[in-house]
């Protein structure tokens, strides 16, 4: 976006192919400027005439696009403001998939990523994929993480800590899922990590978990991770699962 908030011609491209429907095109050209870091979350696109203008296709094309685009969850239509860049994609995946991400389904998310986590950490013992650096990278985030002692910057250090476990297992389809897993628990997470004893008890943990990594265990490690997820599940007090709504 330019100084007045608006955006300039050459944020979205359109990558023209006779086998491609213009809507999809416009799909294409938005998403990719959203990748890019181009156009962010909350940005407003321009109007469907402008867009039209910029892109070199009809109003039509525009429209369907967007309501691709919409139903993606990758935009937002607010009537009467105008339509903006969401981050409702991994939510709408979910949805699509039969699964509504409430406080009903919250011990379902919890062991998606108990499984997730703990078969990543033993694939990557197993396949010789722990490094000495990965390792050295998780103890930073964990001290930082204790040194926090809670909030939202400490719930982004415990996200990136468990991500780049994830990570390990050099599996590009795993690792999306389970970023996406990790959107939809994001509430989850931004309750508990507010809390002392979820955040003690979980940082010990973590420096655990690191040296059966270190020690290329997988099966320790594994069980580290199962009991550090059990601390989050544990912790949880019913009547607070059930306050939970995502949005």
């Amino acid at each position: 976006m330019d100084k007045k908030g608006k955006m300039p011609n050459h944020a979205l491209r359109l990558k023209k192919s006779r086998r491609v429907s213009a809507a999809l095109q416009v799909v294409d050209a938005i998403d990719s400027a959203l990748q890019q870091g181009t156009l962010k979350v909350g940005d407003k696109l321009p109007n469907e005439q402008e867009l039209a203008e910029m892109l070199g296709v009809g109003r039509s094309s525009v429209r369907e696009g967007i309501r691709i685009l919409d139903a993606y969850g990758l935009v937002e239509v607010k009537q009467g403001k105008g339509t903006f860049f969401s981050n409702q994609f991994s939510l709408k995946v979910f949805e699509l998939m039969g699964f509504t991400p409430l406080a009903d389904n919250y011990q379902s998310i919890i062991n998606c990523r108990r499984i997730i986590e703990t078969g990543c950490a033993y694939v990557a013992c197993a396949d010789n994929k722990v490094t000495d650096a990965v390792c050295n990278e998780l103890e930073a985030l964990a001290t930082a993480m204790d040194a926090t002692k809670g909030g939202t910057h400490s719930m982004k250090l415990e996200r990136k800590f468990h991500q780049k476990i994830v990570e390990m297992s050099g599996n590009p389809v795993i690792t999306k899922y389970y970023e996406m897993a990790m959107d939809v628990m994001g509430t989850y997470w931004s309750l508990l990590l507010f809390r002392p004893e979820v955040i003690s008890s979980g940082c010990k943990s973590h420096y655990r978990i690191i040296q059966k990594l270190r020690e290329r265990n997988g099966a320790e490690a594994a069980y580290e991770l199962s009991q550090h997820v059990s601390i989050i599940d544990i912790s949880t007090p019913e009547d607070s699962i059930h306050k939970i709504e995502i949005t």
